[in-house]
């Protein structure tokens, strides 16, 4: 909930000179919609219940596009993580390591996905403030999984993602240095 709901919260906050009623609403009734179904998509018996589910959760973003809110980059990233946390569903590893840092990049992907829908657009800072928190998130579950004791992780495995990506944003805004240590 934490990550799907600052998602939402950080993508209307960096919308505000830009929103207006009508995409905000389809952008929230997205997130309300995930925020209802991502536990049942995440403990979905069979893949019938997932793409029922999943479909759901498609209609807003299909939606936006219909009436032009949208930005094909962010909709690639967001179908991108979606379809790599789907197979691993199929292939049973929706609950392993690899499905829990996948799902969790793709609720984090809401940012991206909510901002389009509420601002239909994106600069650059929009996509770096997207990778560092992505990034977090992900060198997140990966600590979260190495404190597991059936899970064989180790805890530096956050540092790989975390520090590749502080480096990356710090060269392209420097004044983001002071928020990544």
């Amino acid at each position: 909930m934490g990550i799907l709901t600052f998602s939402y919260l950080l993508a209307v906050a960096t919308s505000l000179p830009y929103l207006s009623p009508l995409p905000l609403a389809l952008a929230t009734l997205a997130y309300l919609l995930h925020l209802f179904t991502f536990d049942l998509v995440f403990y979905a018996k069979t893949p019938r219940q997932f793409y029922a589910l999943t479909s759901l959760s498609f209609l807003p973003y299909i939606a936006a596009a219909a009436l032009g809110w949208w930005n094909p980059t962010a909709y690639a990233v967001g179908l991108l993580f979606f379809v790599s946390y789907a197979a691993l569903m199929h292939r049973g590893r929706g609950r392993s390591v690899e499905g829990v840092v996948t799902g969790t990049a793709l609720l984090s992907s809401t940012f991206l996905l909510v901002k389009a829908v509420a601002a239909h657009q994106l600069g650059p800072k929009d996509y770096l403030v997207y990778v560092l928190f992505v990034g977090y998130h992900v060198a997140t579950a990966y600590y979260v999984e190495s404190r597991l004791a059936f899970r064989n992780v180790k805890p530096h495995m956050a540092l790989y993602v975390w520090a590749p990506v502080a480096v990356f944003a710090a060269l392209l805004w420097p004044s983001t240095l002071l928020s990544l240590c």
